[in-house]
């Protein structure tokens, strides 16, 4: 299996960054405690806190897709365009001197 790192950036709406903080928090103990999920963390930019930043890192890319197909990320998907600005920033690497993928 090759290790995969997400890393992913939004820019939040002033109006609904409230509420998308506590989905982010909401979305990410259960995303920790699936299969393949080597770690999960969502960040504020400590110089821009509309800024949402996250850094992930799954057992392989099969267990990254899954993890979007999971109900609460899909929940989660689906309201993010309402919460923000402009489109997301998401980049997926492989692990250097992994297998290919």
């Amino acid at each position: 299996m090759v290790k995969v790192i997400l890393a992913g950036r939004v820019r939040v709406r002033a109006d609904r960054r409230a509420e998308f903080l506590a989905a982010a928090q909401a979305v990410t103990p259960p995303s920790r405690a699936e299969e393949g999920c080597i770690s999960y963390s969502f960040f504020i930019d400590g110089t821009d806190d509309l800024s949402a930043l996250w850094f992930e890192e799954w057992r392989s890319r099969a267990d990254l897709d899954a993890h979007f197909q999971t109900p609460h990320f899909l929940a989660f998907a689906e309201t993010m365009p309402e919460w923000v600005d402009g489109e997301a920033s998401i980049s997926v690497f492989q692990v250097a001197g992994e297998e290919t993928l």
